[in-house]
């Protein structure tokens, strides 16, 4: 069946189209919402505005043996969601709800598609689709509760195949990308539906969920909502083609149906599941149609729409449109409709008590189900947290077993071992299969494994998060891999909004087993963007386990527990140790993946460290014990807050950190030592030795780039010169290191600023 002969009948060029590009067939007529406007192409319709009954030869089959009690339904569902969605907008006036986003003017388009929907398919929202969740049998209060403030998500996703509501436009696409290729790899007879509107089109996560949907045939149904506007851009703004008209480019069909037909949606929905199903892969559906009523009570729409669209839109209200039909078909009758307003009245006022008899959430709540293991951290806070509360009411050796391996080697063999162990895990990423990853860390998995076990994706960042979280959904523990370091802000996103927090958003009920491998730090002569160190910028995000192993062995085991872990973990590899050898135990018992580990003793001070800097502090103490001092060394091991209490009370009066990032904003040391040493009432005069050529200061201070090159990358780390340099001075009236560095050839670098002073090298 070809979409084309039932849609736009091939567009031609139109006056005014630039050479090269596809414009749809204009005419003279005017479009029915605002006046100076041409014709759309040609949309798939089976019920006029006027209720009559049109024929459509490829699409009459899907509803032609519909009943006269299934079209009194859908009429029911309509009226009843529109009724429940008025509520809501008043319960906002009044101060119950914070905020809502009415569905009006939508109903038949969210109504026809969920009713299309088999028990086993999976539905993936945006915020608006209060009529799917009410086919799919989602208690309707349970909706009003993020909207309340009480929770993120008052029902169970995998109770109803509906997933949570997703605010980030555009991202659960991506997610239900994944899920359909769970569902392929399991040789299910189910597919999946992905709703968002005209404005999410314009998402990066909308394309990719395109690209990686076409290239793997996934069984989804993309079913674009184009109400004409994205809260007060028209589609106009967005798009130079008809939205469905996008799905050539990535190379599977397109259809736009008249959002306003119920008939229509069902027939088309039913259709692209069809071939979903039957291994066809992804189908785009633009249901043109148009939001009645405000983007969210926030908005005032008359501020840039007029009266005129409004009002020629709602001559085809699809509610309306529908009673015409069944009233000259002589399918319903006037005790119908009555008895229908008092069961709308029923459920307005049913939700309207429902809601406002809503307990406020219990205060510890905050702490419930941010990571699904538990952690160290939280249970601290949530101690404190009750004092507080409270203060209110009156007033090891090597086994045999060990073998000697790279870092890089170790982290090969960790996964070789979970991919054999477990069928769920996958290995994801660009150039990860053929190639083994551009560090060979994945070298020979794909051989031994197959290319449905080691994926080489598509080169798209949030796409290849954001699927991963939809097989981790479907029950998968993808671990994927960001080729370098200053590759992963395309994915920020995807990781910060919805992987780190979908566990607590579904009240527990969802688990995210997600590895995200990141090879970071500098010390290898990369280009820009090849030697960041972005692990701060993850490390405060509630959520999310952030960890970097310093050694072989850690490599191995942390890699182990990443994969069995229930929360997403962010693996940050040390690239220039990647060639670092060490004893590997592959029988031994590992670690808490979060504890900290004390490499060496020592009673003067103690350096704390994690991943590349480990191995600089123990030449440190070194270095040190040769000048008859004492220097015991920390691998934090963890880049999450989750070590703080031992590593404070191993620190008191005698921490100094060191990292290979910048100092001030954007390292781990900036945010982190200061709250160690202040917690620890330290009287510790260096709390951070952290790289310092290329700063990025928090305020009032030129902003340099990253490091990159060589000389630029050996400038910004710090080294055991260094360490035996600084170690000699302190400045007592503001606390700060003035640095003397004695390196040959390091020179004065770009700072201009008082911290750190830079000395030329004697000689």
């Amino acid at each position: 069946m070809t979409v084309e002969s039932t849609a736009a009948r091939t567009p031609r060029r139109s006056a005014g189209t630039k050479a090269g590009t596809t414009g749809a067939k204009r005419t003279t007529s005017k479009k029915a919402t605002g006046a100076g406007k041409s014709a759309e192409p040609a949309l798939v319709q089976l019920l006029t505005p006027e209720g009559k009954r049109v024929k459509n030869a490829e699409f009459d089959k899907y509803v032609d043996g519909i009943t006269a009690e299934e079209l009194r339904g859908l009429y029911r569902d309509m009226v009843l969601t529109r009724r429940f969605d008025a509520e809501a907008t008043a319960l906002q006036r009044q101060g119950e709800l914070g905020l809502w986003a009415s569905l009006l003017g939508q109903e038949a388009a969210q109504i026809g598609s969920g009713r299309a929907l088999r028990d086993d398919d999976y539905v993936f929202p945006t915020y608006r689709e209060h009529g799917v969740a009410w086919c799919r049998g989602v208690n309707p209060t349970n909706l009003l509760g993020m909207f309340r403030g009480v929770n993120n998500g008052g029902w169970d996703p995998n109770g109803n195949n509906f997933h949570l509501y997703t605010i980030v436009i555009g991202s659960q696409a991506l997610h239900a990308t994944g899920y359909a290729m769970g569902i392929t790899k399991d040789g299910a007879d189910s597919a999946v539906i992905a709703y968002f509107g005209d404005g999410a089109s314009s998402q990066g996560d909308v394309a990719e969920a395109f690209t990686f949907s076409a290239v793997y045939n996934a069984p989804v149904v993309f079913f674009c909502q184009n109400n004409q506007w994205a809260i007060s851009e028209p589609t106009e703004k967005q798009s130079r083609v008809p939205l469905y008209q996008r799905a050539q480019g990535f190379g599977f069909p397109g259809v736009r149906v008249d959002g306003n037909d119920v008939l229509a949606n069902l027939a088309v929905t039913k259709w692209a599941l069809e071939r979903a199903r039957a291994g066809e892969g992804p189908t785009l559906v633009e249901a043109f149609t148009y939001r009645m009523g405000a983007h969210t009570t926030s908005d005032d729409p008359t501020r840039y729409r007029g009266d005129e669209e409004r009002l020629a839109w709602e001559a085809k209200d699809p509610i309306l449109r529908l009673r015409r039909f069944l009233e000259s078909a002589n399918h319903a009758d006037e005790g119908f409709f009555a008895e229908l307003e008092s069961e709308s009245e029923a459920l307005g006022k049913r939700v309207r008590e429902a809601v406002r008899a809503m307990p406020d959430p219990d205060h510890f709540a905050i702490f419930e189900n941010v990571y699904a293991d538990g952690h160290a951290l939280v249970d601290e806070e949530r101690a404190q947290f009750a004092a507080y509360q409270a203060s209110f009411a009156d007033a090891d050796g090597v086994s045999e077993m060990a073998q000697k391996m790279a870092l890089a080697k170790a982290i090969n063999e960790s996964l070789r071992h979970a991919l054999d162990a477990d069928p769920k895990v996958l290995v994801m990423g660009e150039d990860v299969g053929k190639l083994g990853g551009v560090f060979r860390v994945t070298d020979g998995l794909q051989k031994d494994f197959g290319e449905s076990r080691v994926i080489d994706t598509p080169l798209a960042e949030s796409g290849i998060v954001g699927t991963a979280i939809g097989l981790a959904l479907r029950g998968y523990r993808p671990v994927v891999e960001i080729q370098f370091d200053g590759f992963v802000f395309p994915a920020y996103d995807q990781i910060v909004t919805q992987l780190a927090k979908m566990h607590a958003r579904s009240l527990g009920k969802v688990k995210m087993p997600v590895v995200v491998r990141i090879p970071y730090g500098g010390g290898i002569g990369a280009v820009e963007h090849h030697s960041e160190s972005p692990e701060a910028l993850f490390a405060h995000v509630a959520g999310l386990k952030i960890v970097s192993p310093s050694n072989a062995s850690d490599a191995y085991w942390m890699m182990q527990q990443a994969v069995q872990s229930d929360d997403p973990v962010i693996f940050f590899e040390p690239k220039r140790r990647y060639w670092d050898k060490g004893e590997v135990d592959t029988e031994a018992i590992p670690g808490l993946l979060h504890t900290a580990r004390v490499v060496r003793e020592g009673t003067d001070l103690t350096l704390a460290a994690y991943g590349p800097m480990v191995k600089l502090c123990q030449e440190v103490a070194d270095a040190a014990a040769e000048e008859g001092r004492s220097l015991e060394v920390l691998d934090l091991r963890s880049v999450s807050r989750s070590t703080s209490t031992r590593s404070r009370r191993r620190c008191a009066g005698r921490a100094a950190w060191s990292w290979s990032t910048r100092r001030r904003c954007s390292s781990v040391p900036a945010r982190r030592s200061p709250r160690g040493s202040r917690s620890a009432a330290s009287t510790t005069w260096k709390p951070r030795y952290c790289g310092w050529a290329a700063t990025t200061p928090r305020i009032r201070r030129p902003v340099w780039r990253s490091p990159t090159f060589r000389t630029w990358t050996g400038c910004s780390t710090p080294s055991t010169a260094r360490w035996r340099t600084e170690g000699e001075g302190r400045d007592d009236d503001d606390e700060r290191v003035r640095t003397r560095v004695q390196d040959a050839g390091r020179g004065r670098g770009p700072h201009r600023g008082r911290d750190p002073q830079v000395v030329r090298p004697a000689g």
